[in-house]
Protein backbone atom coordinates (compact mmCIF):
# COMPACT_ATOMS: atom_id res chain seq x y z
CA UNK A 1 0.00 0.00 0.00
CA UNK A 2 2.62 2.43 0.89
CA UNK A 3 4.27 1.91 -2.45
CA UNK A 4 0.91 2.81 -4.49
CA UNK A 5 0.69 5.41 -2.42
CA UNK A 6 3.96 7.07 -3.18
CA UNK A 7 3.24 6.30 -7.10
CA UNK A 8 -0.13 7.74 -6.19
CA UNK A 9 1.60 11.05 -5.07
CA UNK A 10 4.42 10.89 -7.42
CA UNK A 11 2.08 11.36 -10.43
CA UNK A 12 -0.31 13.74 -8.98
CA UNK A 13 2.95 15.75 -8.53
CA UNK A 14 4.18 15.29 -11.83
CA UNK A 15 1.13 15.99 -13.97
CA UNK A 16 0.96 19.31 -14.00
CA UNK A 17 4.87 19.71 -14.81
CA UNK A 18 4.23 17.20 -17.92
CA UNK A 19 1.24 19.25 -19.02
CA UNK A 20 4.21 22.76 -18.64
CA UNK A 21 6.26 21.27 -20.91
CA UNK A 22 3.52 21.16 -23.28
CA UNK A 23 3.17 24.99 -23.20
CA UNK A 24 5.55 26.95 -25.11
CA UNK A 25 7.94 28.83 -22.97
CA UNK A 26 8.99 32.61 -23.66
CA UNK A 27 13.06 33.56 -22.52
CA UNK A 28 12.39 36.27 -19.47
CA UNK A 29 13.76 40.01 -20.51
CA UNK A 30 17.16 40.58 -19.17
CA UNK A 31 17.71 44.39 -20.19
CA UNK A 32 18.27 46.21 -16.70
CA UNK A 33 18.33 43.77 -14.69
CA UNK A 34 21.16 44.15 -11.75
CA UNK A 35 23.67 41.22 -12.23
CA UNK A 36 26.46 40.29 -9.80
CA UNK A 37 28.76 37.49 -11.19
CA UNK A 38 31.01 35.67 -8.35
CA UNK A 39 34.48 35.21 -10.47
CA UNK A 40 33.26 37.45 -13.36
CA UNK A 41 37.00 38.18 -14.76
CA UNK A 42 37.47 34.47 -15.41
CA UNK A 43 36.83 32.70 -18.36
CA UNK A 44 33.26 31.28 -17.86
CA UNK A 45 32.75 34.72 -15.66
CA UNK A 46 33.88 36.91 -19.23
CA UNK A 47 31.64 34.56 -21.19
CA UNK A 48 28.54 35.48 -19.22
CA UNK A 49 29.46 38.71 -19.20
CA UNK A 50 29.45 38.68 -22.73
CA UNK A 51 26.17 36.88 -22.76
CA UNK A 52 24.25 39.50 -20.15
CA UNK A 53 25.30 42.39 -21.99
CA UNK A 54 24.17 41.10 -25.19
CA UNK A 55 20.95 41.00 -23.21
CA UNK A 56 21.12 44.47 -21.67
CA UNK A 57 21.54 43.80 -18.23
CA UNK A 58 23.96 45.55 -16.50
CA UNK A 59 26.47 43.59 -14.89
CA UNK A 60 28.64 43.34 -11.76
CA UNK A 61 31.67 41.55 -11.31
CA UNK A 62 33.21 39.94 -8.06
CA UNK A 63 36.41 38.86 -8.42
CA UNK A 64 39.82 38.64 -6.49
CA UNK A 65 42.43 38.88 -9.30
CA UNK A 66 42.81 42.70 -10.30
CA UNK A 67 44.63 41.38 -13.06
CA UNK A 68 41.91 39.83 -15.18
CA UNK A 69 39.87 42.25 -13.84
CA UNK A 70 42.16 45.22 -15.79
CA UNK A 71 42.59 42.81 -19.13
CA UNK A 72 38.33 43.02 -18.90
CA UNK A 73 38.78 46.79 -18.81
CA UNK A 74 40.67 47.20 -21.90
CA UNK A 75 38.86 44.26 -23.53
CA UNK A 76 35.51 46.01 -23.01
CA UNK A 77 36.37 49.73 -21.91
CA UNK A 78 32.47 51.29 -22.35
CA UNK A 79 30.21 47.85 -21.13
CA UNK A 80 28.04 48.83 -18.34
CA UNK A 81 30.42 46.54 -15.94
CA UNK A 82 31.06 47.99 -12.18
CA UNK A 83 34.11 45.97 -10.72
CA UNK A 84 34.30 44.99 -7.38
CA UNK A 85 37.92 43.39 -5.60
CA UNK A 86 36.31 40.99 -3.51
CA UNK A 87 37.42 37.78 -1.63
CA UNK A 88 33.57 36.10 -1.61
CA UNK A 89 35.01 33.63 1.36
CA UNK A 90 35.20 36.54 3.67
CA UNK A 91 31.70 37.45 5.03
CA UNK A 92 33.26 40.86 5.87
CA UNK A 93 34.10 41.73 2.52
CA UNK A 94 30.88 40.10 1.07
CA UNK A 95 28.58 42.18 3.37
CA UNK A 96 30.51 45.59 2.51
CA UNK A 97 30.39 44.94 -0.84
CA UNK A 98 27.03 44.31 -0.98
CA UNK A 99 26.02 47.74 0.25
CA UNK A 100 28.41 49.25 -2.12
CA UNK A 101 26.48 47.66 -4.96
CA UNK A 102 22.60 48.12 -3.57
CA UNK A 103 23.48 52.05 -3.25
CA UNK A 104 24.95 52.64 -6.05
CA UNK A 105 22.98 50.55 -8.49
CA UNK A 106 19.79 50.18 -6.49
CA UNK A 107 19.31 46.57 -5.86
CA UNK A 108 20.28 43.34 -7.19
CA UNK A 109 18.08 41.02 -9.32
CA UNK A 110 20.44 38.16 -10.38
CA UNK A 111 23.60 36.27 -8.35
CA UNK A 112 25.22 34.03 -10.03
CA UNK A 113 28.08 32.50 -7.76
CA UNK A 114 30.52 31.00 -10.11
CA UNK A 115 33.87 31.80 -8.25
CA UNK A 116 36.07 28.11 -7.39
CA UNK A 117 39.49 26.54 -7.03
CA UNK A 118 40.21 23.37 -7.19
CA UNK A 119 42.87 21.44 -5.35
CA UNK A 120 44.26 18.88 -7.17
CA UNK A 121 45.35 16.41 -4.91
CA UNK A 122 43.97 13.98 -1.96
CA UNK A 123 43.03 14.49 1.69
CA UNK A 124 46.55 13.33 2.44
CA UNK A 125 48.45 15.17 0.15
CA UNK A 126 46.88 18.46 0.99
CA UNK A 127 47.77 20.74 3.68
CA UNK A 128 44.96 21.86 6.52
CA UNK A 129 45.24 25.77 4.45
CA UNK A 130 44.24 24.10 1.16
CA UNK A 131 41.74 22.20 2.20
CA UNK A 132 39.98 25.05 4.00
CA UNK A 133 40.65 27.67 1.46
CA UNK A 134 38.90 25.36 -1.49
CA UNK A 135 35.89 24.56 0.47
CA UNK A 136 35.80 28.01 1.94
CA UNK A 137 35.86 28.90 -1.81
CA UNK A 138 33.85 26.69 -3.33
CA UNK A 139 31.16 26.10 -0.74
CA UNK A 140 31.28 28.52 1.98
CA UNK A 141 31.16 31.41 -0.67
CA UNK A 142 27.88 30.53 -1.51
CA UNK A 143 26.43 30.42 1.87
CA UNK A 144 27.80 34.37 2.15
CA UNK A 145 26.97 35.87 -1.17
CA UNK A 146 23.42 34.02 -0.90
CA UNK A 147 23.19 35.10 2.82
CA UNK A 148 24.17 39.17 2.09
CA UNK A 149 22.17 39.08 -0.64
CA UNK A 150 18.85 37.64 -0.63
CA UNK A 151 16.64 40.28 0.92
CA UNK A 152 17.76 42.77 -1.92
CA UNK A 153 17.20 39.65 -4.46
CA UNK A 154 13.37 39.35 -2.74
CA UNK A 155 12.48 43.18 -3.40
CA UNK A 156 13.09 42.85 -7.05
CA UNK A 157 10.65 42.79 -9.32
CA UNK A 158 12.53 41.27 -12.94
CA UNK A 159 10.84 38.17 -12.75
CA UNK A 160 7.01 38.28 -12.41
CA UNK A 161 5.50 35.77 -10.08
CA UNK A 162 9.26 35.23 -8.85
CA UNK A 163 11.30 37.76 -7.60
CA UNK A 164 15.46 37.54 -7.98
CA UNK A 165 17.07 34.53 -9.54
CA UNK A 166 20.46 32.64 -8.21
CA UNK A 167 22.81 30.59 -9.99
CA UNK A 168 24.79 27.77 -8.39
CA UNK A 169 27.93 26.98 -10.47
CA UNK A 170 28.56 22.99 -9.50
CA UNK A 171 29.52 20.25 -11.55
CA UNK A 172 28.99 16.80 -12.38
CA UNK A 173 31.68 15.86 -10.32
CA UNK A 174 29.24 17.14 -7.52
CA UNK A 175 26.83 14.05 -8.28
CA UNK A 176 29.34 11.48 -8.35
CA UNK A 177 32.82 11.07 -6.31
CA UNK A 178 36.40 10.91 -8.28
CA UNK A 179 39.51 9.58 -6.71
CA UNK A 180 42.13 12.16 -5.67
CA UNK A 181 39.22 15.04 -5.84
CA UNK A 182 38.14 15.08 -2.42
CA UNK A 183 37.37 18.50 -1.76
CA UNK A 184 36.45 19.62 -5.30
CA UNK A 185 33.81 16.72 -5.51
CA UNK A 186 32.56 17.67 -1.87
CA UNK A 187 32.18 21.19 -2.57
CA UNK A 188 30.37 21.05 -5.29
CA UNK A 189 28.29 18.13 -3.25
CA UNK A 190 27.65 20.93 -1.03
CA UNK A 191 26.32 23.81 -3.86
CA UNK A 192 23.82 20.74 -4.64
CA UNK A 193 22.60 20.13 -1.23
CA UNK A 194 22.61 24.18 -0.54
CA UNK A 195 20.24 24.98 -3.59
CA UNK A 196 17.93 22.16 -3.38
CA UNK A 197 17.29 22.97 0.46
CA UNK A 198 16.96 26.75 -0.39
CA UNK A 199 14.84 25.78 -3.59
CA UNK A 200 12.64 23.60 -1.24
CA UNK A 201 12.06 26.24 1.13
CA UNK A 202 12.17 29.88 -0.46
CA UNK A 203 9.73 29.46 -3.00
CA UNK A 204 9.93 33.15 -4.34
CA UNK A 205 13.16 33.09 -5.43
CA UNK A 206 13.75 31.39 -8.59
CA UNK A 207 16.95 28.97 -8.03
CA UNK A 208 19.09 27.16 -10.52
CA UNK A 209 21.62 24.65 -10.37
CA UNK A 210 24.22 24.21 -12.75
CA UNK A 211 25.99 20.89 -13.48
CA UNK A 212 28.52 20.93 -16.73
CA UNK A 213 31.27 18.38 -17.41
CA UNK A 214 35.07 19.75 -18.22
CA UNK A 215 35.17 22.70 -19.86
CA UNK A 216 37.41 23.64 -22.02
CA UNK A 217 39.24 26.74 -19.71
CA UNK A 218 42.84 26.69 -18.93
CA UNK A 219 42.08 23.70 -16.25
CA UNK A 220 41.44 21.03 -18.63
CA UNK A 221 42.58 22.75 -21.77
CA UNK A 222 45.38 20.22 -23.38
CA UNK A 223 44.19 17.33 -21.51
CA UNK A 224 44.66 13.93 -22.95
CA UNK A 225 43.46 10.63 -22.33
CA UNK A 226 42.79 7.78 -24.59
CA UNK A 227 38.81 7.73 -23.75
CA UNK A 228 38.50 11.50 -24.36
CA UNK A 229 36.21 11.52 -27.14
CA UNK A 230 33.53 9.27 -25.68
CA UNK A 231 33.88 9.93 -21.60
CA UNK A 232 35.47 13.30 -21.59
CA UNK A 233 33.21 15.70 -23.79
CA UNK A 234 35.55 19.00 -23.49
CA UNK A 235 32.66 21.87 -23.02
CA UNK A 236 33.20 24.96 -25.12
CA UNK A 237 32.90 27.85 -22.15
CA UNK A 238 30.37 29.59 -24.59
CA UNK A 239 28.31 26.74 -24.81
CA UNK A 240 28.26 26.57 -20.97
CA UNK A 241 27.91 30.33 -20.21
CA UNK A 242 25.22 30.04 -22.89
CA UNK A 243 23.04 27.84 -21.14
CA UNK A 244 23.72 29.08 -18.02
CA UNK A 245 22.01 32.52 -18.70
CA UNK A 246 19.18 30.57 -20.76
CA UNK A 247 18.60 28.70 -17.40
CA UNK A 248 17.51 32.50 -15.89
CA UNK A 249 15.53 33.55 -18.70
CA UNK A 250 13.70 30.43 -19.12
CA UNK A 251 13.49 29.85 -15.00
CA UNK A 252 15.42 26.78 -15.06
CA UNK A 253 16.00 24.65 -11.96
CA UNK A 254 18.61 22.71 -13.02
CA UNK A 255 20.63 23.08 -15.92
CA UNK A 256 22.80 20.00 -17.13
CA UNK A 257 25.64 20.50 -19.98
CA UNK A 258 25.66 18.13 -21.49
CA UNK A 259 22.45 17.60 -21.10
CA UNK A 260 22.42 13.88 -20.52
CA UNK A 261 25.71 13.40 -18.51
CA UNK A 262 24.10 14.50 -15.10
CA UNK A 263 21.23 11.54 -15.63
CA UNK A 264 23.68 8.73 -16.59
CA UNK A 265 26.09 9.54 -13.55
CA UNK A 266 22.51 9.47 -11.30
CA UNK A 267 21.39 6.41 -13.02
CA UNK A 268 24.49 4.61 -12.57
CA UNK A 269 25.03 5.22 -9.01
CA UNK A 270 21.58 4.53 -8.83
CA UNK A 271 21.54 0.60 -10.31
CA UNK A 272 24.98 -0.51 -9.66
CA UNK A 273 27.09 -0.48 -5.88
CA UNK A 274 30.38 1.52 -5.17
CA UNK A 275 32.76 -1.35 -5.86
CA UNK A 276 31.51 -1.63 -9.37
CA UNK A 277 31.63 2.37 -9.92
CA UNK A 278 35.11 2.28 -8.49
CA UNK A 279 36.38 -0.62 -10.58
CA UNK A 280 34.91 1.21 -13.77
CA UNK A 281 37.11 4.36 -12.66
CA UNK A 282 40.02 1.76 -12.63
CA UNK A 283 39.17 0.45 -15.74
CA UNK A 284 38.72 3.73 -17.29
CA UNK A 285 41.59 5.34 -15.55
CA UNK A 286 39.54 8.17 -14.69
CA UNK A 287 42.03 9.61 -12.02
CA UNK A 288 45.14 8.82 -14.18
CA UNK A 289 43.50 10.91 -16.76
CA UNK A 290 43.17 13.98 -13.99
CA UNK A 291 46.40 13.73 -12.28
CA UNK A 292 48.36 12.99 -14.93
CA UNK A 293 46.95 16.05 -16.48
CA UNK A 294 47.86 17.85 -13.16
CA UNK A 295 51.49 16.62 -12.92
CA UNK A 296 52.41 17.75 -16.46
CA UNK A 297 52.59 20.98 -14.89
CA UNK A 298 48.88 21.98 -16.09
CA UNK A 299 47.85 23.52 -12.50
CA UNK A 300 51.02 24.74 -11.69
CA UNK A 301 51.34 28.84 -11.41
CA UNK A 302 48.40 28.89 -13.35
CA UNK A 303 46.92 32.25 -13.84
CA UNK A 304 43.81 33.63 -11.94
CA UNK A 305 40.61 32.34 -13.27
CA UNK A 306 37.49 33.35 -11.70
CA UNK A 307 38.63 33.03 -8.49
CA UNK A 308 38.05 34.86 -5.02
CA UNK A 309 40.74 33.54 -2.35
CA UNK A 310 42.95 34.36 0.01
CA UNK A 311 46.98 35.56 -1.27
CA UNK A 312 48.34 32.58 0.36
CA UNK A 313 46.62 29.98 -1.25
CA UNK A 314 48.48 27.20 -3.41
CA UNK A 315 45.33 25.06 -5.23
CA UNK A 316 44.40 25.95 -8.64
CA UNK A 317 42.44 28.56 -9.78
CA UNK A 318 39.21 27.69 -12.27
CA UNK A 319 35.77 29.28 -13.20
CA UNK A 320 33.82 25.59 -12.44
Amino acid sequence: MDLVYILLLAIIFAAPRILLLLIPKFPKPLKNLVCVVTGGAGEIGQAMTGILLQKGARVVIWDNNESNMENMKMKIPSAPIHYFKVDVSSWDQVESVTAEVVKLLGGVDILINNAAIANPFDIEESTVEELQVTMNVNLIAHFWTIKALLPHLRKSKAFNGLKGSVIGMSSVLGGVGTGGLQTYCSSKAGIIGLMESLYMQHTDIHWCIVTPFLVNTHLFRGMKHKYMEYMYPILDKNEVARNVIEGIEFQRSHVSIPWFWNYIFILVKNIFPLPVIRFAEEIFDVRLAFLSHYLRGNTCNMPAEAVNTSSNNSGTKMDT
